[in-house]
């Protein structure tokens, strides 16, 4: 709340937002994300990136690892208030799984929860990375094989750069790595799948028009980074929240058509 009401007072400035709640799978790490996000490599610019800190993933959602980081109050002033935020999320949360009842979208990732809806007192995990005018970056070393390295040895390897670069999910959030990797590797391969994926675009989509009523850039990184971005920018924009089955129905008649011609061409075959 002191942040957001700081920002509006100093647009130009930026800030940075440090927290002691933690997962216990974080607390050996808080020494590592604290440095980061106070560091100079992690002042954030309006142009090419808004909001820094020492990892950032886009799955579950849009977030920085212990959710620390350093904002542009450019882009803070875009955002809800903190408890604005959080009613509109708890709404938005309860019309996702209503949406998710009616198999508008798909939750093959990872399973609906509280926190990962972002609704109550988890909203505050979601409420830097929700804007669609959100440019990520992040500076820890993307390489985790030294984890017993002393953090001024991970400060020699910070190196600040456009995000997403790492694994699409934070370890937090995984069961298991391998078995993550394959779970994601083939909801991405199959657009049956990934196109009503609620952790992918749809349910992004659906957040930020309920949100903030507004879509990302069209240089954005989120349309080359999630399944099928392209078609979902063109769709997302003459059919807001609606896309999800715009481009389903035309995934389906696009495989109709694909088995009508594999059938005729078996015909011929024979």
């Amino acid at each position: 709340h002191h942040l957001h009401a700081f920002c509006n007072v100093k647009p130009s400035y930026h800030v940075v937002y440090i927290t002691n709640r933690l997962d216990d799978s974080l607390a050996t790490k808080i020494k590592a994300i604290t440095s980061a996000v106070m560091s100079t490599m992690c002042l954030p610019s309006e142009e090419s990136c808004n909001v820094c800190g020492a990892e950032f993933y886009p799955l579950p959602f849009l977030h920085f690892t212990g959710n620390m980081f350093s904002a542009s109050c450019g882009y803070v002033n875009k955002l809800m208030s903190p408890s604005t935020f959080e009613n509109a999320m708890t709404d938005v949360a309860g019309a996702a799984l209503v949406a998710e009842m009616k198999e508008t979208y798909t939750t093959k990732l990872f399973p609906l929860g509280t926190r990962i809806l972002g609704s109550y007192q988890h909203s505050i995990d979601h409420w830097i990375g929700a804007h669609p005018d959100l440019k990520p970056c992040d500076i820890a070393p993307t390489s985790t094989d030294k984890l017993d390295e002393t953090i001024l040895d991970q400060m020699k390897l910070y190196s600040r750069a456009p995000a997403p670069r790492r694994g699409s999910a934070s370890p937090g959030y995984l069961v298991s790595n391998s078995e993550w990797r394959e779970r994601e590797s083939k909801s991405r391969l199959k657009r049956t799948i990934s196109l009503r994926e609620y952790y992918y675009l749809a349910g992004n989509i659906f957040r930020w028009k309920r949100l903030y009523d507004k879509l990302p850039n069209a240089n954005s990184w989120v349309w080359e980074w999630f399944p099928d971005g392209q078609l979902w920018e063109l769709a997302a924009r003459t059919s807001g929240e609606n896309a999800v089955n715009v481009l389903a129905n035309q995934l389906s008649e696009q495989l109709a058509l694909e088995e009508k011609l594999a059938q005729q061409l078996a015909i011929k075959d024979t």
